[in-house]
């Protein structure tokens, strides 16, 4: 991403400070171009770009929330099925989806739909009886996994961090990490898994060696990671909040966006291939009421309001919009937003917001 103009000038999509000077949504709303939804249920894990089409696993027309893997225009239209098997994680290869509809199979499909092929099956998870065994990353030669074992009746339980080669089929564990349930917040960094679970961040060799715990964050609340570790966002008073990162290397907390507008709170933060990020979150504006809006940060966490929602999350009888996962492409940043209402079932969205770097 090319350089962006600097926190410290922007009140709209463009305009004067926006630490000190509340926005109107006259500057953002019309950015925010929603193209798919609202749809039952809650959004996906992950939403897959490629090509001129966004892919990724719908539960709201199935039962059981196992979901079905379907893609829509970039630009907004219809779903069309891709496979009727459901798939919480999903990657590019060549002309095919590739994606895992449990643990340790790995299984293609052309991204038109078609014939699934089964390209790889470890057969440990296919055997499994009780917990949940999930595919979270993938490279060139290995598909990662984790397993839960719930203990007791509480939440915590042993989640365990596996590999499976994509040639042999063959698995090999990397670590146990006790305590807590299995988690998305998954990234391959350089060498190493970076994990975000139970509350704490671990960093897990490739290579087999011992995990290693990051710094505690309390009071932080985890919103991404990237390949220099957690990103976090710490309430403070006078309903503002700060960011910090949790560096890879374990060392102690360090500030991040030290220019963010004081009162919007970050709810998800996603690397932008191009350099820099891209944070969701709420902020509130000239109306006197609470929305999301949408930033880009350069490298140098310059930033600038790039899109922001037009419908208030906090007006009486209304539903509250929550940001979920962002994928970021060449030409758009793609959203979902999870409408959570007070009365009545949840649903969510897709937006789209063109990039203008």
């Amino acid at each position: 991403m090319s350089a962006l103009i600097t926190a410290g000038l922007s009140a709209g999509c463009g305009g004067s400070s926006p630490a000190e000077v509340t926005p109107d949504l006259e500057g953002c709303a019309a950015a925010w171009q929603e193209i798919y939804g609202p749809r039952p249920e809650l959004a996906p894990n992950q939403i897959l770009a490629h090509g001129d089409h966004l892919y990724f696993n719908d539960t709201s027309s199935t039962t059981g929330n196992t979901g079905v893997i379907v893609s829509v225009p970039a630009l907004g239209g219809d779903a069309t099925l891709v496979s009727p098997d459901t798939g919480a994680f999903l990657w590019a290869e060549g002309g095919n989806l590739l994606y895992a509809p449990w643990g340790d199979r790995l299984q293609a499909v052309p991204f038109s739909g078609g014939a699934t092929m089964l390209l790889q099956d470890g057969g440990f998870c296919g055997a499994r009886i009780g917990g949940t065994c999930d595919g979270v990353l993938l490279d060139d030669a290995f598909l990662y996994f984790n397993s839960f074992t719930p203990t007791g009746q509480g939440p915590g339980g042993d989640v365990v961090f596996t590999r499976m080669s994509r040639a042999a089929g063959t698995d090999e564990d990397l670590a146990t990490l006790s305590g807590g349930a299995p988690t998305s917040l998954t990234r391959l960094a350089g060498d190493s898994l970076l994990v975000f679970l139970a509350g704490r961040g671990y960093v897990i060799p490739r290579a087999g060696e011992q995990p290693r715990a990051l710094a505690d964050q309390p009071g932080g609340g985890v919103v991404g990671l990237d390949d220099q570790g957690l990103l976090s966002s710490w309430l403070l008073p006078a309903a503002t909040s700060a960011m910090k990162r949790t560096p890879i290397d374990g060392g102690p907390l360090v500030p991040l966006w030290s220019e963010k507008p004081a009162r919007f709170r970050p709810a998800v933060v996603s690397p932008d291939p191009a350099g820099g990020w891209v944070v969701t979150g709420h902020e509130p504006f000239a109306d006197g009421a609470t929305h999301v809006s949408v930033w880009w940060l350069d490298a140098r966490e310059n930033g600038r309001r790039v899109a922001c929602h037009a419908g208030a999350s906090d007006a009486p009888g209304s539903s509250s919009d929550l940001p979920g996962v962002i994928t970021v492409g060449s030409d758009a940043i793609y959203a979902t937003v999870n409408h959570l209402p007070s009365t009545g079932s949840p649903s969510w969205g897709i937006v789209r917001i063109a990039r203008s770097d």
